[in-house]
């Protein structure tokens, strides 16, 4: 089976997601996989709601690790960051409380 579905949050209080993304969705060797095509984020489940969350989480890891280089890495590396800040917004700490 495959599909897609759109995301609308993510686990981790530091992130907002502003607009929704759409993540494709397929079974593969009895786990589903969730990806945000377009990006390096995925995420594996023995569920599609497990790999739904394990890409909200990928998503947060990557799109901090990029953050880190923002402007100082190789081109395909700043577009994924950009695509991640066209649909995720990082929320400063005195937002949050």
């Amino acid at each position: 089976m495959r599909g897609a579905i759109l995301v609308d949050t993510l686990d981790d209080p530091r992130f907002r997601v502003v607009t929704p993304f759409e993540a494709a969705w397929y079974e593969d060797d009895g786990d589903v996989v969730a990806v945000w095509e377009g990006t390096a984020a995925a995420g594996v489940g023995s569920t599609l709601a497990e790999a739904v969350s394990d890409l909200r989480a990928a998503v947060a890891e990557d799109y901090l690790a990029l953050a880190e280089y923002d402007g100082r890495q190789a081109r395909d590396l700043q577009a994924t960051l950009d695509i991640y800040r066209s649909k995720v917004q990082l929320i400063d700490a005195a937002d949050r409380a």
